[in-house]
């Protein structure tokens, strides 16, 4: 599955704004990127789905009217095909490690999902992800973790990530990633096709510690492959997505990365076979986008709006990147939605091989002619 997702359909000659030949540029299979990045349909409980609540107890069956409490309990008893509806309400704790072990299937993954509608409920303490075939959806990741790990230099409070992905064909989607005080938000090691998709990752790194300013991401893909699609991700302590040391096959498009500590998207080390394409990065205090120490080739970056980013938008190393249609011009986003507002250069300007059939928000996309970044324009 992951190999598909950047898998080399066609090659063809494309020409920059500037009319002049650029780069070669891969272009993935879309019907297969579609499939990873928009679950079908709208939101909606299925029949026989098992419910959680704070008022719950372990000890029920788990039905509507008698729900379980713990997402522990639930995940040792959900089968392959199964969805779990968690209830507005609080759930886990500081300190506390919510280990998801158990696995489904290709064609029946477990689901873990907040109501179709109204508050997404909240999660606390550090949830580590091994299993395979699993999705998580229309949550909030909130931390800190608290002391999860043993205490040691550098980190003598003993925090960690919010989410850590170690499991194959994982999804995190609709949901909100906020406020760790360790290395990331979400971070993915060895997992083959994961998949982060219309989340809100923001204020993640301890910035108590100036020495966390360099290492604490909003994403950090350390390993593995996947997708990272219509995502906003903002106000991280360094990077907004870090692709190091060795991300192989990983597509990063339609992503709005704003106000991170460095740079909006670095690529570095043994990374390759990586696509970073029709994302908004702007107003990084260091770079846009940009390599560091990259060692290897083959990773695309095609077609990016990219804005007053402090160390430059491109660059300053970009050694082992593959640079095409960059556009360097003023996002226009609303304030509050980060969605593009009338005259912004992101409207209309979309690799059609790139685009998602919807939006950040569950909109449907002008696939021929889709806006860059994360929100689709509604309004004409």
């Amino acid at each position: 599955m992951a190999a598909a997702i950047v898998a080399v359909v066609a090659i063809a000659l494309l020409t920059g704004a500037t009319g002049t030949p650029q780069t070669r540029e891969p272009a993935p299979s879309m019907e297969h990127l579609l499939s990873l990045a928009t679950p079908p349909g709208k939101p909606r409980v299925p029949p026989g789905a098992r419910f959680l609540s704070p008022s719950g107890s372990d000890d029920n069956p788990g039905t509507r009217r008698r729900p379980w409490r713990t997402l522990s309990a639930a995940l040792e008893r959900l089968q392959p095909g199964d969805t779990a509806v968690v209830l507005r309400g609080s759930y886990g704790g500081r300190g506390r490690t919510l280990n998801a072990r158990r696995s489904g299937t290709a064609h029946a993954p477990i689901t873990i999902t907040g109501p179709p509608r109204g508050s997404r409920p909240v999660i606390r303490g550090f949830v580590r992800v091994a299993g395979s075939h699993l999705s998580f959806s229309r949550l909030v990741f909130d931390g800190p973790t608290g002391p999860v790990q043993p205490a040691r230099p550098g980190n003598p409070s003993g925090q960690q990530v919010l989410v850590s992905i170690s499991g194959d064909d994982v999804t995190i989607s609709d949901s909100v990633v906020r406020d760790s005080a360790w290395h990331a938000g979400i971070y993915v090691d060895g997992s083959k096709g994961a998949r982060l998709v219309r989340n809100h990752i923001y204020g993640n790194g301890n910035r108590s510690d100036r020495a966390h300013a360099n290492v604490d991401h909003g994403i950090y893909w350390a390993r593995g492959s996947g997708l990272v699609a219509n995502n906003v991700i903002e106000r991280n302590v360094a990077r907004g997505i870090q692709l190091y040391p060795a991300a192989r096959g990983v597509l990063v498009t339609h992503n709005t990365v704003l106000a991170n500590g460095k740079a909006g998207i670095q690529v570095g080390d043994e990374a390759t076979r990586n696509i970073v394409a029709d994302n908004i990065v702007a107003f990084n205090r260091g770079s846009g986008i940009r390599s560091s120490d990259l060692r290897r080739s083959r990773n695309h970056v095609i077609n990016n709006l990219v804005w007053r980013n402090g160390d430059g938008d491109i660059g300053p190393e970009t050694r082992g990147l593959q640079v095409s249609r960059t556009r360097v011009a003023d996002p226009r986003l609303h304030p509050a939605t980060h969605c593009p507002q009338p005259g912004s250069a992101a409207i209309d300007r979309g690799t059609r091989v790139y685009a998602p059939a919807d939006d950040y928000r569950g909109e449907a996309r002008r696939r021929r002619t889709a806006d860059l970044g994360a929100c689709e324009t509604v309004a004409r």
